[in-house]
């Protein structure tokens, strides 16, 4: 069924303003998933082919995807077809979407509200068709608080395909601080129809609001709600106009209601998203452009361009796991990213998870920990927080010492061949160890005197643990 979160809807007088979108298409890899034995991304396409065909040429529509180039790269959004394109154009591009990654909503919804807002368009609108939410550690809500505070002329409107229950609150803050549509389909049909639904109020968006007599292509629930946000917000209650015989059944079939009917007015225009809303309906003559730091304009700049960041790190063995506490005591050190050189040293810190506050700009992050240093280069391009999970691609090597005369236990890599291994680590004692050690092929080796034990070829793979008996006779 149909779940409208929230809803942006307003009848107009005066004509029809250009309403510039672009249609954010999911392609993770979980766009695989069937219904009915149909893949998600099969149906998808095709309700974007209807959606294509009903589209008005008038309207300038782009295309952004995400995930269907690599599938672990979280900076995989790409603009496929810029707004005013064909519809040829479009379904071509669309059609030639092959689902493969993860899921970089933030990212992919920055690139197409930048598109709109550096080319100048003013009456933009995005339209986000997904089965997921955020899995690349941004921050959606914070993102779609941004636009809505510093964009009130912005729409966002969410299709959630298949979506669990824990993941609507996530993508629906976009509609909720916008003031755009949101709806759940779990079937084709109703994935049609949610699209469907959007274009027709996308079209309908006009220069001037107020309140008029042509309500006939309203929903029931659509102008129930309307009236309950207007009367709330804008107009006063006397002066609405009566019910359509419509809407006055379904708002008496609607009196009776549980948490669990979706269908309900109170459902329908949660009280968090109605201030939101009636701001986004007020039009002002001229937006606002970035300014610098002397308030001189600067043309095409977005609100997300200028300021700081909060920017956070985690560790992961490999790209395929979780992230975590690798070590007990790292040493971070921040430098400023000169080319591909280190530039000035930033800061220092030994926390484990740190958490920056830092300017836009290009940065390395070493990281030093038992025998590990390691590398990290990254840009803070936006004044959104953001998470980044650093793959070491380690693995462990369980070294278990058979005999207590053991001193030195050597685990040597075969970077350069067998015949020419390099030390990477020497740990001193009789007892066991537990090391982390990039991938590569390995000896270990335990020496007692005069006398050496030599355990290998072995393959240490990240993420995984690889055990070594050493036994010194």
């Amino acid at each position: 069924m149909k779940y409208l979160i929230t809803l942006f809807f307003a009848v107009f007088f005066g004509i029809s303003a250009r309403a510039e979108t672009v249609l954010v298409l999911d392609a993770s890899n979980s766009m695989w998933g069937e219904i009915d034995q149909v893949p998600k991304i099969n149906l998808a396409k095709d309700a974007v082919s209807g959606l294509l065909d009903e589209w008005d040429l008038e309207q300038p529509l782009g295309l952004v995807a995400y995930g269907h180039r690599d599938a672990r790269s979280c900076g995989d959004s790409e603009l496929l077809v810029q707004p005013g394109a064909s519809i040829r154009a479009l379904k071509r591009a669309t059609n030639s979407i092959f689902p493969l990654g993860r899921t970089p909503l933030t990212d992919a919804m920055m690139m197409a509200s930048k598109t709109l807002l550096q080319d100048g368009f003013t009456n933009p609108n995005v339209i986000l068709l997904t089965d997921g939410a955020e899995n690349c550690g941004r921050d959606l809500c914070a993102f779609a608080e941004i636009l809505g505070d510093n964009r009130p002329d912005f729409r966002v409107h969410v299709v959630g395909f298949d979506l669990n229950k824990e993941e609507r609150g996530d993508l629906f803050c976009l509609a909720d601080q916008t003031g755009g549509l949101g709806f759940i389909a779990d079937t084709p049909s109703e994935l049609r129809a949610a699209l469907h639904e959007v274009r027709r109020l996308i079209k309908q968006r006009k220069s001037k609001w107020a309140l008029g007599p042509n309500t006939e292509d309203i929903t029931p629930a659509g102008e129930e709600a309307l009236r309950s946000l207007l009367a709330t917000h804008v107009i006063p209650a006397s002066t609405l106009p009566a019910l359509t015989p419509q809407v006055a059944k379904a708002a008496s079939a609607n009196a009776e209601f549980d948490d669990l009917n979706r269908r309900a007015p109170s459902r329908l225009l949660q009280e968090r998203s109605r201030e939101t809303v009636a701001q986004s309906l007020i039009v002002t003559d001229s937006l606002a452009g970035a300014t610098d730091a002397e308030g001189e304009t600067i043309d095409n700049a977005s609100v997300f361009s200028f300021g700081s960041a909060k920017v956070s790190f985690q560790l992961s063995l490999s790209q395929d796991l979780e992230p975590t506490e690798v070590f007990d005591r790292p040493v971070w050190s921040l430098y400023a990213r000169e080319g591909q050189a280190r530039g000035r040293q930033i800061l220092q810190t030994r926390a484990r998870i740190p958490s920056l506050e830092l300017p836009l700009g290009d940065y390395f992050m070493v990281l030093e920990a038992e025998h590990i240093r390691f590398n990290y280069g990254f840009t803070v391009q936006d004044t959104l927080p953001d998470e980044h999970v650093i793959p070491l691609n380690l693995g462990y090597l369980e070294i278990h010492v058979e005999n207590q005369d053991v001193l030195d236990v050597l685990a040597f890599r075969f970077e350069r061949g067998p015949d020419n291994p390099s030390l990477e680590v020497e740990v001193r004692g009789p007892w066991s160890h537990s090391i982390l050690l990039p991938e590569g092929t390995y000896i270990v080796q335990g020496r007692m005197q005069d006398r050496r034990s030599t355990v290998g070829p072995l393959q240490i793979m990240a993420g995984k643990t690889t055990s070594a008996s050493v036994l010194v006779q």
